[in-house]
């Protein structure tokens, strides 16, 4: 399956929560059969972690077995998006592979939300 990113997020902008959605309910059933995901990044001039988080992080969160990066290709990915790319990728993996991490990690992040700002 070849995704161009652009067209399929409306833009340049590869740097919301939503459109990581989209784009992870877009290759999600390919992923789960199995075939290689390629992702064309041309055109994309924004990114942020958390479009990433939302795209690719959950599928790198639960690749225990490491097939993974067999599956996914990215294409065109400017400096800037391989640089948030590979923070989500060490991210993910670290929650992966370490369950008392990423337990403390989603403690500190829900009692940072619930932090009155006032």
């Amino acid at each position: 399956m070849r995704v161009k990113v652009h067209d399929e997020i409306d833009g340049v902008h590869a740097s919301t929560l939503e459109a990581g959605q989209k784009l992870y309910e877009l290759i999600e059933p390919a992923i789960v059969r199995g075939e290689e995901v390629v992702m064309d990044f041309e055109g994309v001039k924004h990114f942020s972690p958390s479009f990433f988080n939302w795209a690719v992080g959950r599928f790198i969160e639960r690749d225990h077995d490491g097939k993974l990066s067999q599956l996914l290709r990215y294409e065109s990915l400017p400096p800037l998006g391989w640089s948030s790319l590979e923070d989500v990728i060490e991210n993910a993996t670290r929650r992966r592979e370490d369950p008392r991490w990423a337990a403390a990690m989603e403690a500190a992040v829900r009692k940072f939300s619930e932090r009155s700002w006032e």
